[in-house]
């Protein structure tokens, strides 16, 4: 058999079988490491693209409370993400469409579905702090949880480009 070191063992089968459990249990763990810290690093990637784009990036959940505010959010609002989270997404929609964006936004939730296509851009005027609009285009897409629910909905908005005139 195997010599150990402290005393010479006699290693039989059971004892073989013991030992592959144990080493599959610890190349389990290690693998698992392996894969958290895989995810890990994919979500800091992720992360520096939403805080890096030249798109506002903003996300709100189903009681319409901002949860995502990106620095081009607060370059084209005027709100850091410290103010804008946890307030509601109304902050920057202009006062007399916010009936409408309340209806649509419920519908959303509550059909679990987006009318629009995924590429489709929004035509929409925003509110800065300083209360003045902006014409911006967006393009929305919903979050979803596991079971297939929509959850939250992210905006990634621009301010529309204007044409010098004559």
């Amino acid at each position: 058999g195997l010599r150990s070191y402290a005393r010479e063992v006699d290693w039989h089968e059971e004892h073989m079988g013991w030992l592959r459990t144990v080493g599959d249990a610890i190349a389990n763990v290690l693998e698992r490491k392996q894969a958290q810290e895989d995810l890990v690093k994919s979500e800091q990637r992720l992360s520096l693209h939403v805080q890096q784009t030249p798109l506002a990036v903003i996300e709100w959940d189903t009681a319409f409370k901002v949860i995502r505010w990106n620095p081009a959010a607060q370059e084209i609002f005027g709100y850091s993400a410290a103010e804008a989270i946890g307030q509601s997404i109304e902050i920057v929609v202009p006062e007399e469409e916010r009936a409408d964006h309340w209806r649509g936004y419920r519908r959303v939730f509550a059909t679990n579905r987006i009318n629009y296509s995924p590429d489709h851009i929004l035509d929409i005027e925003g509110v800065r702090r300083d209360g003045s609009r902006v014409p911006l285009d967006a393009m929305l897409k919903p979050v979803h949880d596991a079971s297939g629910r929509i959850v939250a909905i992210t905006a990634l908005v621009c301010v529309q480009e204007v044409a010098p005139t004559a």
